[in-house]
């Protein structure tokens, strides 16, 4: 099974898509990585996954994607998804598609 990160390379290239690879250690900062590439912080996307908890028996996991120099608004996500409780997710949590959340 191929991973995400070798099915996008494929598409590029089968679409003849101009793109630079910037290879780099996994970093963490959005100001740091923005640096490397040469945008501008504001041009940037942070992907960041949150765990939101709906009363004792519901767990969704939610994908915030944000501009670089923002912040996700916790208690603005937890309301809008009527949630009790809301956490960045763990590094090793485990989800599948149905506890993902699909709502803009």
């Amino acid at each position: 099974m191929e991973d995400a990160y070798t099915r996008l390379i494929a598409l590029l290239d089968q679409h003849r898509a101009h793109y630079r690879l910037i290879d780099h250690e996994p970093e963490g900062r959005t100001e740091l990585v923005s640096a490397m590439r040469g945008n501008a912080l504001s041009q940037a996307a942070k992907c960041i996954i949150l765990m939101v908890k709906i009363g004792k028996k519901v767990t969704k996991y939610i994908l915030a994607v944000v501009p670089g120099d923002t912040q996700v608004d916790l208690p603005a996500v937890k309301a809008f998804m009527q949630g009790t409780y809301i956490a960045f997710a763990s590094p090793g949590a485990r989800f599948d598609r149905r506890s993902l959340s699909a709502r803009k």
